[in-house]
């Protein structure tokens, strides 16, 4: 194993492999003793095995805190151009383990949160969908929510938070508009943002 020669680690320290459901122990005590403990999956691969996404091609996409998209690549280990994450996906017993390209963006709905605690733009996280389309459009003003850089990107962790096209004529309603479609801007590499 190259990992275990080259860092000089010792193979019976490094964890056995398994997939993602079979039996690997029972709970030892309390309400639950005995029962197994079965199935293991982190939650962006859970999200797109629990959104039926077995196909080659099909994807999901989650937003919270962060948001995510993962892509699942069948059998074949993808290595993206673009500064996307292969992850393995799943891997069902003796099956062959599925693999995924994953896109991230760790800032999405802590935006909000943002715009109510720090900027005190809004009053109540609800008040921000109403405010949004309650206007039209952003005039141009562009927000990229990378608070801690960005997660997958080829701007990597360097580009923080920037704001575009940003003008004393911008009020606090393009500011709220800007930021609530944010989330869609740290993956792409148009003038506006690649500039950072």
């Amino acid at each position: 194993m190259k990992c275990a020669n080259s860092s000089e680690l010792i193979k019976k320290m490094l964890p056995k492999i398994c997939s993602s459901a079979e039996v690997y122990g029972y709970v030892s005590h309390g309400k639950m003793k005995g029962k197994p403990i079965a199935g293991c999956l982190g939650d962006q691969q859970a999200a797109l095995y629990g959104q039926h996404c077995f196909q080659k091609g099909e994807a999901k996409c989650t937003y919270g805190t962060g948001c995510f998209m993962l892509s699942n690549t069948g059998t074949d280990i993808v290595n993206s151009k673009h500064g996307l994450l292969t992850t393995v996906a799943y891997k069902i017993g003796e099956e062959e383990a599925v693999y995924a390209l994953e896109g991230a963006v760790a800032i999405g709905g802590e935006v909000v949160r943002w715009l109510r605690d720090s900027l005190k733009i809004i009053k109540s996280s609800s008040e921000i969908q109403q405010l949004s389309s309650s206007v039209d459009g952003t005039h141009d003003l562009y927000f990229v929510p990378a608070f801690s850089g960005f997660v997958c990107s080829l701007l990597g962790p360097h580009c923080k938070g920037p704001h575009y096209r940003y003008h004393r004529l911008h009020k606090q309603w393009a500011y709220r508009t800007c930021c609530t479609g944010s989330c869609l801007f740290p993956g792409l590499r148009d003038p506006p943002i690649y500039g950072c």
